[in-house]
């Protein structure tokens, strides 16, 4: 009986410890962004006592810029920051700021072996202002005051910070398998002057990055809270940017839409719509931290701006409608992962009344599409005023803004998703003029011309979506290549170069591939160039430079030929040879990815 009795004890006790665990299984994890780039940690954020964010030691550390130090013996983890010292104990809710005692919602833990600290806590004593966002459950963090009124998209748009080293020519030198490797008296594969070669595969003017503009976020329990449309004072709003996020690559949108809708949520109606209503509107004149209409001394008054409600939101065959008071709307597009979902942000825009949320301040239209499963919309932030649109996906598509035949309402037309994404790297750029010709032209102008063609070629094939590292005369690190490769979740990675060498006899296409799965995109690629051009055949080689070492696809960085030959620079130069030359690497491109 009393063996029973214990029994049933510890199932009960079990029970308890266990429940919260499976209840919140199936929770939509919390992401954090900084000045609108995600971040990521090796444990993932949660949720503890009082609804405080606790996040893992590094991300305090790296994001936010603070010095942090561990005293193992008496468990302890101080934060430092230009004035500010934080002193934080394991399991104690107490933390010292600056010799003085403070309260904690939740103590430090360690969790999975890392040491997890209060965000919200440790962040906003540093100056970091954090906001937290329902509809996608993510923790916002705004690093400096200026960034905090700025509407914030976490998306991983063109260029991303890096926090890893960034070698500075746009691919390092590579000892020579053999006595006729031009690339051994090549440092830095063309860059002037760009220090010494490094056999490691590694420039030796690689620069150490600090983290820059990244930071997390604290307390998500804490929603923005916005006031019901009708409720609000739309009064001296500050003029919130409206730019592009920072890291990854620019979405472009596609997809097909169907009519229709299955349940009509409050404030929706038949046929996929949201909304109606009068239309009401007002200026935005204070600039973000002064009073209402304050003109502080020595400053501008900020430029007033006029605040457009959003009436209704609506769904056609192949369209999203967004109807408002005004034209007009520059809003800014975000793609998000796990669950993948587009993110809409109207800067300078209230919800109309008519535009029903919930209890969460939230409203939703359900729809019945093969890409999209429903559409969710709220006041996202009231300073500056910005209304969220959601759009979650069943999968990939692409949102396109179109002009609209009607005044007064914002298209985005939808279009199924490319079934490939391949991104194409013009080498050097700008600073960066590459290897300098036998007649003194740039490798630079070279790359940048040819992956233009490749890139146009590239449009018209239907299934595959072209990303350009470079358009223009712009420099570029190592590093940011690659992050508009990865971030881009490309299907392949291919980047463009001329090469050169002290014996101005040897000519010929070289193919250059890094890792064991990219062998066969480069042996594809060498065989169609050298056919298309009819070039000198210098083999396909490994070698680690890093913008094909570093990406997560099969990625090839092509030689197309010496400019240190003057009968080949010609041609190189010349656009009936480019144009064989990219109709070539398109078709190895396109047989790469038909053969996967």
């Amino acid at each position: 009986m009393r063996f029973s009795f214990v029994f049933f004890a510890l199932f009960v006790t079990l029970s308890i410890l266990l429940f919260p665990v499976s209840a919140g299984a199936a929770v939509q994890p919390i992401q954090l962004f900084l000045n609108g780039k995600q971040l990521t940690a090796e444990v993932a954020p949660r949720i503890v006592k009082e609804g405080t964010t606790i996040v893992p030691v590094r991300i305090i550390a790296e994001e936010l810029g603070a010095k942090v130090q561990w005293d193992g013996d008496a468990r302890k983890v101080t934060v430092k920051k230009e004035q500010t010292n934080i002193e934080l104990s394991i399991d104690q809710p107490v933390a010292v700021v600056n010799n003085a005692k403070v309260a904690l919602e939740a103590a430090p833990a360690i969790v999975e072996g890392n040491t997890m600290l209060p965000l919200r806590f440790v962040s906003e004593q540093l100056g970091v202002k954090v906001t937290w966002d329902e509809l996608t459950r993510s923790v916002f963090l705004f690093k400096n005051a200026a960034s905090a009124s700025e509407p914030q998209n976490a998306d991983a748009s063109d260029k991303s910070s890096q926090n890893a080293a960034q070698p500075v020519a746009s691919r390092p030198a590579v000892s020579p398998p053999n006595a006729d490797q031009p690339n051994a008296n090549k440092p830095n594969t063309g860059q002037p002057n760009s220090g010494q070669p490094n056999t490691n595969g590694q420039n030796t003017n690689s620069q150490n990055a600090s983290p820059q503009n990244e930071q997390p976020s604290a307390k998500p329990i804490e929603a923005i809270g916005p006031k019901p449309a009708e409720q609000q004072n739309p009064q001296n709003l500050p003029n919130p940017a409206a730019g592009k996020p920072e890291t990854g690559t620019p979405d472009k949108p596609a997809g097909s839409v169907g009519n229709g809708v299955s349940d009509k949520p409050a404030g929706t109606t038949g046929n996929g719509t949201a909304g109606g209503g009068a239309a009401t509107s007002s200026d935005a004149a204070a600039k973000p931290g002064t009073a209402a209409g304050a003109k502080p001394e020595g400053t501008k008054p900020a430029e007033e701006k006029t605040i457009v409600t959003v009436q209704g939101i609506s769904l056609n065959a192949e369209q999203i409608i967004v109807k408002t008071s005004a034209n007009g709307m520059k809003p800014n597009i975000t793609k998000l992962k796990n669950p993948d979902r587009l993110v809409v942000d109207f800067p300078y825009a209230q919800l109309d009344p008519s535009l029903k949320v919930n209890a969460d301040k939230q409203g939703e239209i359900a729809v019945d599409h093969p890409a999209i499963q429903k559409i969710r919309y709220s006041l996202f932030s009231t300073e500056p005023s910005i209304v969220r649109m959601v759009i979650d996906l069943k999968s990939k598509i692409v949102l396109k803004p179109a002009d609209s035949k009607q005044t007064n309402q914002f298209v985005f037309d939808v279009k199924p998703a490319p079934k490939y994404k391949v991104v194409i790297d013009a080498g050097h750029g700008d600073k960066d003029t590459g290897a300098v010709s036998a007649t003194g032209r740039y490798e630079k102008d070279f790359t940048l011309s040819m992956v233009t063609k490749v890139a146009n070629l590239l449009e018209k094939e239907k299934d595959i979506e072209v990303v350009m590292t470079r358009k223009d005369d712009t420099f570029l690190e190592l590093a940011e290549r690659v992050a508009v490769a990865n971030d881009a979740e490309a299907d392949l990675f291919l980047s463009i170069h001329a090469n050169k060498f002290s014996n101005a006899t040897i000519r010929g296409i070289e193919t250059y591939y890094s890792r064991k799965e990219s062998e066969s995109f480069a042996n594809i690629v060498h065989r169609q160039a050298l056919a298309g051009t009819g070039l000198n055949d210098r083999r396909v080689r490994q070698s680690d430079f890093y913008v094909i070492k570093h990406t997560t696809m099969p990625a090839v960085l092509l030689e197309c030929g010496y400019l240190s030959n003057k009968e080949e620079e010609s041609l190189l130069y010349q656009d009936a040879f480019q144009n064989k030359l990219a109709a070539s690497i398109v078709a190895a491109i396109v047989e790469t990815l038909n053969s996967n």
